[in-house]
């Protein structure tokens, strides 16, 4: 499984979800970052991934999650209860979603910070992928 490809088709959905936000992977540098749009972002990060025990004896294999967040900033709400309807199709959005046969969970969510009154939530989720040293293995036991 090519990480890349699972952000770059996570950013793809949102993109065509929220036309109206910037959706793009999160930027190496946030403090540099440019909030240009007027509604918000969608910034997708990769957090990191477990691995479990290889639990075969015939070949190098070993279960793996997958951890991301979208980090979302929203411009222009009036207060801080604006944010729970477009969080809600953010979490429809995702929440049992397949990306290339890989069921998403969301794991956690939460307001992270206020800058310049644009309002920036996390929405965590991780994604469980069965690693192998032959792929046709990997619906098998996922």
């Amino acid at each position: 499984m090519n990480l890349s490809n699972f952000e770059n088709t996570i950013i793809s959905v949102l993109k065509e979800i929220f036309p109206q936000f910037t959706v793009e992977s999160f930027p190496s540098n946030f403090s540099d970052y440019t909030f240009t749009s007027p509604v918000g972002c969608h910034l997708v990060r990769y957090n990191g991934s477990d691995f479990s025990a290889q639990n075969t004896v015939w070949g190098v294999t070993q279960p793996m999650t997958v951890k991301y967040s979208v980090i979302t900033g929203y411009r222009g709400l009036q207060n801080y209860n604006e944010i729970h309807p477009q969080q809600e199709v953010l979490r429809n959005t995702l929440k049992g979603h397949k990306f290339f046969g890989k069921k998403i969970f969301l794991s956690s969510e939460e307001f992270l910070t206020e800058i310049n009154g644009d309002l920036y939530m996390g929405l965590n989720f991780s994604v469980k992928i069965f690693e192998t040293e032959n792929e046709e293995y990997d619906e098998i036991f996922v």
